[in-house]
């Protein structure tokens, strides 16, 4: 019988080689990293060159020098080559060494001189070269993000988890109107952004200022940005809302597991973490081996940069493995737990998460290297070949031709990322449970109807996502404009381009939003690939069915969680009483579930859905 729980699998440590090549690996990637930072120095990469080929503060005869400096000609035009570097930014007007004529600048944080702010004629002469005009702008920019180093790193990621969190229980009760809400908001915001910014820009456009000089290109690409984006959402949206209607019941009882496995909601957090440690990591540790070059040999350089990129990715992986196995293991702990009728919930354990994290890295580590290391290896491939055949998968179309390509990607589709799912329902080695996982899925089409619903999924992801990060920029723009710390310009906190800081909040609280909205996603997964699974396993048998549905009642500890009175279980009197019979035995979930798996044909109206039983229709 099927009766598999996570928790009450024998388990044994898999992939035992490959778990030793991926601690090598990371060792390998610790010490090259080391070895970065202490023939580098990341500084290195803020420091210009001038004119005449030296680089500002690093090369030995500009040492003492670090910050660039643009000369201006008698006709006060400037140009990236008359520059020079210079001890510190000149006060007042006097020509520095190497320049004809000088302008009262400040220093940035960026490592170049820029006129002072009552210079803004001289500025506006300066955006007459394009190069130096960038390089302004890049130093203006770099100051911005240095001083919004607290809305950014601290306001931005609590406003984002707060809001994540906000919309992840909202979901159980109201997917439906959530979402359409969510989209008519993210949509009329790009909208309405990208109205503003255009119509700024026209009203400025014709300012002979400094100002409007440097604000009205970027005004109307913010703008364009903002009209495109809303178009092409509104436009996407419309040709899938079907498919976008069928999913609702997927992320409805995503959220039902989510709130009964309260413990589930740490996971985001915890995923956050994880890939800002390894992001900042391996950020800093680039940094250091990019400012290498020069300092040891090609090859050994070239080496290092294709192993430390390489290692990256490798456990970039590892870590989204992981984080796969713990949702598979708390879906299906969730999915094979008595329900409790009168509560719409089920029983689960409250150290969950826990013993999932420890069980994973006590036995499987070695998988989810191997598997990491084939996602890095096999992905592109894999989803290269998966649209290359969806036309003759889905539809027939070219079958003699694209028979080759559809070859190989039955090779390359079983090792993905369901093969976790099965690694926590049976505790298999990695090639193992890919190819168990394929044999689950692959049925009646349910790989591609599943990659259909995940595009679905995907946009359901998106909007929800982008709709809090607006919200989140949002409040971060009206802190910028209203905060005296931000918003006066003697302040040296001062931000001249809120635009700029806005569009990285925004950037950032997605990142910080993505793994909340990304989490009921692998949560659907786990709740499909047990759906599959388990029906794989029903009996024809009407003897075995009953036996099956004993079992499962076995399992409840209140006699409410099969959703009837149990005396009623087992009346086999006439079709219908089998019919009753079946509901109760399997109408062991939440409402919304219910109807999911009612939906998908768990009930045995299965005929003709894509996500039809194996053992009913064969491929």
């Amino acid at each position: 019988m099927f009766t598999n729980r996570p928790d009450k699998v024998e388990r044994r440590v898999t992939d035992v080689c490959c778990l030793i090549v991926f601690v090598l690996g990371c060792i390998g990637f610790v010490g090259a990293l080391v070895f970065a930072y202490v023939k580098g120095d990341p500084q290195r990469l803020l420091h210009l060159r001038s004119s005449s080929g030296q680089q500002c503060g690093v090369d030995v005869a500009v040492e003492s020098m670090p910050y660039l400096y643009f000369c201006a000609d008698q006709t006060g035009l400037f140009s990236v080559e008359d520059s020079v570097c210079v001890a510190g930014c000149p006060r007042t007007s006097d020509a520095p060494e190497g320049c004809q004529t000088g302008y009262e600048s400040v220093a940035t944080d960026s490592m170049v001189c820029m006129p002072a702010n009552k210079d803004k004629e001289l500025r506006l002469e300066m955006s007459s070269s394009a190069t130096v005009d960038a390089v302004i702008k890049l130093a203006l920019n770099f100051n911005d993000v240095q001083r919004a180093w607290f809305p950014l790193l601290f306001l931005t990621p609590a406003f984002s988890i707060a809001f994540g969190f906000l919309y992840i229980r909202a979901l159980r009760w109201e997917a439906q109107n959530i979402f359409w809400v969510s989209f008519a908001v993210f949509t009329a915001a790009l909208a309405g952004a990208g109205i503003y910014y255009i119509d700024r820009h026209f009203r400025t456009a014709n300012a002979n200022t400094a100002e409007s000089a440097e604000t009205t290109s970027d005004d109307l690409m913010y703008g364009i940005i903002g009209i495109v984006l809303a178009v092409a959402l509104a436009i996407v949206t419309f040709v899938n809302r079907k498919s976008i209607q069928r999913s609702f019941k997927c992320l409805e009882a995503a959220s039902e597991c989510m709130q009964d496995m309260s413990s589930m909601m740490w996971l985001p957090i915890i995923e956050s973490c994880k890939k800002a440690l390894l992001v900042i990591l391996f950020v800093f540790g680039a940094a250091c081996l990019i400012s290498c070059q020069g300092e040891i040999d090609l090859a050994t350089y070239n080496a290092l940069v294709i192993f430390v990129f390489f290692m990256f990715f490798w456990i970039s992986e590892t870590f989204s493995a992981l984080t796969h196995f713990v949702v598979g293991f708390m879906a299906q702990e969730w999915y094979f737990s008595a329900n409790i009728a009168f509560q719409d919930a089920k029983q689960t354990e409250p150290q969950a998460l826990t013993r999932a994290y420890l069980i994973g890295l006590r036995y499987h580590v070695g998988s989810f290297a191997f598997g990491g290391l084939a996602n890095v290896v096999l992905k592109p491939a894999r989803f290269t070949f998966r649209l290359l055949t969806m036309p003759t998968r889905y539809y027939g179309v070219a079958e003699g031709v694209c028979r080759p390509l559809v070859a190989v990607y039955d090779k390359l589709a079983p090792f993905c990322d369901h093969a976790y799912l099965e690694i926590s329902l049976d505790g298999q080695h990695f090639y193992t449970a890919s190819k168990a996982a394929w044999v689950i899925l692959a049925p009646k089409g349910f790989e591609d109807s599943t990659f259909q619903f995940h595009g679905s999924l995907l946009e359901l992801q998106l909007i929800g996502a982008g709709c809090t990060s607006g919200i989140v920029a949002f409040l971060v723009n009206r802190i910028l404009r209203y905060s005296p710390v931000f918003s006066d310009e003697a302040s040296s906190h001062h931000i001249a381009d809120t635009g700029l800081i806005t569009w990285l909040a925004f950037i950032m609280a997605f990142f910080c939003v993505w793994p909340f909205m990304n989490s009921y996603g692998h949560v659907s997964d786990a709740l499909l690939f047990c759906f599959k699974a388990e029906s794989a396993h029903i009996p024809f048998g009407l003897g075995d069915v009953i036996a099956s549905a004993r079992e499962r009642a076995s399992l409840c500890e209140v006699p409410e969680c099969l959703g009837g009175r149990e005396n009623q279980m087992y009346d086999t009197s006439g079709v219908g009483g089998v019919t009753h019979k079946l509901k109760q035995a399997f109408d062991r979930h939440p409402p919304k579930t219910s109807s999911l798996f009612e939906s998908l044909g768990m009930r045995g109206d299965s005929q003709g859905s894509p996500f039809a039983s194996p053992l009913q229709s064969p491929r």
